[in-house]
């Protein structure tokens, strides 16, 4: 269980670090810990996640990222923490391939840089 206010995984950072993305400040959010109600979409890595959080707020537009960006057959992003630096390696590369299907199918989304 991911606890509130940890820092990210060294692995993490140093995948991230090496794409340009700065993870220094991050930390972690358990579900339990967010406001649903005021929330229009939730994405997830994982169905597990994913159907936690529709268990209590069963109305709510929640999606794994890889369903949302057109993969319904294989949703999950495995939680590269089991493994070491290929497995976030990995990770990273499956969760920006979904994002960049995200942004060419809902033009309601914008990259802000």
């Amino acid at each position: 269980v991911v606890e509130s206010g940890e820092k990210a995984d060294e692995f993490a950072c140093l995948v991230c670090r090496k794409h340009g993305i700065d993870l220094s400040d991050f930390k972690t959010t358990n579900i339990s810990d967010v406001d649903f109600n005021s929330v229009d979409l939730v994405l997830t890595a994982t169905v597990e996640n994913r159907e936690k959080i529709k268990k209590f707020y069963p109305d709510i537009n929640a999606y794994t990222i890889r369903q949302y960006g057109g993969c319904n057959s294989n949703p999950d992003i495995k939680d590269p923490s089991d493994g070491g630096l290929g497995s976030y390696v990995v990770c990273y590369f499956k969760i920006k391939e979904a994002l960049e299907k995200i942004l060419k199918t809902h033009s309601e989304f914008e990259v802000l840089m």
